[in-house]
């Protein structure tokens, strides 16, 4: 892989978190705003409709 002319990894793909290392972007860019639980039932007190 190369970036600007310079050899910046070979033998493998980069992973997620070296492509943003190498292009100096945060992690935090590509996390979701809004958390979802997707476990809990909110139909009312006594459980799933």
């Amino acid at each position: 892989t190369m970036v600007d002319g310079e050899i910046v990894k070979s033998g493998s793909y980069p992973t997620n978190e070296e492509f943003f290392r190498l292009f100096g972007v945060s992690l935090d860019t590509i996390k979701p705003a809004i958390k979802v639980n997707v476990n809990k039932c909110c139909c009312g007190p006594k459980g799933c409709c």
